[in-house]
Protein backbone atom coordinates (compact mmCIF):
# COMPACT_ATOMS: atom_id res chain seq x y z
CA UNK A 1 0.00 0.00 0.00
CA UNK A 2 1.43 3.10 -0.55
CA UNK A 3 1.78 5.85 1.79
CA UNK A 4 0.08 9.30 1.56
CA UNK A 5 2.89 12.09 2.30
CA UNK A 6 2.24 16.05 2.75
CA UNK A 7 4.55 19.00 2.86
CA UNK A 8 3.59 22.00 4.70
CA UNK A 9 5.48 25.22 5.33
CA UNK A 10 5.20 26.85 8.89
CA UNK A 11 6.67 28.85 11.21
CA UNK A 12 5.65 29.22 15.17
CA UNK A 13 5.80 30.69 18.29
CA UNK A 14 7.15 28.76 21.08
CA UNK A 15 6.82 29.55 24.65
CA UNK A 16 8.59 26.83 27.20
CA UNK A 17 7.52 26.74 31.17
CA UNK A 18 9.86 24.92 33.30
CA UNK A 19 7.76 21.99 35.58
CA UNK A 20 10.80 20.85 37.36
CA UNK A 21 14.26 20.17 37.86
CA UNK A 22 17.20 21.94 37.25
CA UNK A 23 17.99 24.29 34.31
CA UNK A 24 21.12 21.40 33.54
CA UNK A 25 20.12 18.23 33.72
CA UNK A 26 17.01 16.55 33.26
CA UNK A 27 13.80 18.36 33.58
CA UNK A 28 10.37 18.90 32.64
CA UNK A 29 8.79 22.11 30.35
CA UNK A 30 5.32 22.42 28.99
CA UNK A 31 5.16 23.33 25.73
CA UNK A 32 2.49 25.97 24.58
CA UNK A 33 3.05 26.63 20.17
CA UNK A 34 0.85 28.95 17.77
CA UNK A 35 1.37 27.86 14.50
CA UNK A 36 1.33 30.17 11.03
CA UNK A 37 1.65 29.53 7.67
CA UNK A 38 0.01 26.24 5.61
CA UNK A 39 -0.94 25.18 9.32
CA UNK A 40 -3.26 27.68 11.31
CA UNK A 41 -3.31 25.49 14.54
CA UNK A 42 -2.37 25.62 18.37
CA UNK A 43 -0.74 22.76 20.76
CA UNK A 44 0.27 21.99 24.03
CA UNK A 45 3.25 19.71 24.65
CA UNK A 46 5.53 18.41 27.50
CA UNK A 47 8.98 18.14 27.13
CA UNK A 48 11.78 15.85 28.99
CA UNK A 49 15.30 17.05 28.73
CA UNK A 50 19.08 16.48 29.96
CA UNK A 51 21.80 18.92 28.79
CA UNK A 52 24.42 21.22 30.28
CA UNK A 53 23.72 24.50 30.35
CA UNK A 54 27.00 26.01 30.12
CA UNK A 55 27.78 24.42 27.09
CA UNK A 56 24.21 24.72 25.49
CA UNK A 57 24.56 21.03 24.82
CA UNK A 58 21.42 18.48 25.57
CA UNK A 59 18.94 15.47 24.21
CA UNK A 60 15.58 15.65 24.20
CA UNK A 61 11.85 14.10 23.62
CA UNK A 62 8.56 15.42 23.50
CA UNK A 63 4.96 15.23 22.61
CA UNK A 64 2.43 17.69 21.13
CA UNK A 65 -1.29 18.12 20.63
CA UNK A 66 -2.22 20.04 17.43
CA UNK A 67 -5.01 21.28 16.92
CA UNK A 68 -6.01 23.65 14.09
CA UNK A 69 -6.96 23.93 10.02
CA UNK A 70 -4.56 22.47 7.00
CA UNK A 71 -5.85 22.39 3.75
CA UNK A 72 -9.01 23.80 4.70
CA UNK A 73 -9.99 20.50 7.14
CA UNK A 74 -9.97 21.31 10.50
CA UNK A 75 -8.83 18.15 12.88
CA UNK A 76 -5.77 17.24 15.46
CA UNK A 77 -2.86 15.41 15.53
CA UNK A 78 -0.34 13.86 17.97
CA UNK A 79 3.55 15.04 17.36
CA UNK A 80 6.72 12.79 18.51
CA UNK A 81 10.01 14.86 18.74
CA UNK A 82 13.23 13.34 19.85
CA UNK A 83 16.43 14.95 19.26
CA UNK A 84 20.09 15.87 20.49
CA UNK A 85 21.88 19.85 20.39
CA UNK A 86 25.32 19.90 20.54
CA UNK A 87 28.14 22.95 20.44
CA UNK A 88 25.36 25.83 21.59
CA UNK A 89 22.85 24.79 18.79
CA UNK A 90 25.47 24.70 15.74
CA UNK A 91 25.03 20.92 15.39
CA UNK A 92 21.60 19.78 16.22
CA UNK A 93 20.22 16.14 15.25
CA UNK A 94 16.23 15.79 15.50
CA UNK A 95 12.75 13.72 14.25
CA UNK A 96 9.35 15.14 14.24
CA UNK A 97 6.78 12.59 13.39
CA UNK A 98 3.20 12.36 13.72
CA UNK A 99 2.14 9.99 15.77
CA UNK A 100 -0.15 7.01 14.07
CA UNK A 101 -3.98 6.89 14.38
CA UNK A 102 -3.81 9.86 16.26
CA UNK A 103 -5.47 12.07 13.49
CA UNK A 104 -8.87 13.19 13.59
CA UNK A 105 -9.55 15.43 10.58
CA UNK A 106 -13.28 17.09 9.41
CA UNK A 107 -13.93 18.68 5.81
Amino acid sequence: MAGHEAVATDSFDMTMTLVNGPASGVASRMLSKTFHGDLDATSLGQMLSAGDSATGAAGYVAMEQVTGTLAGRCGTFALQHSGTIEDDARRCRSALSRVPRTTDWRA
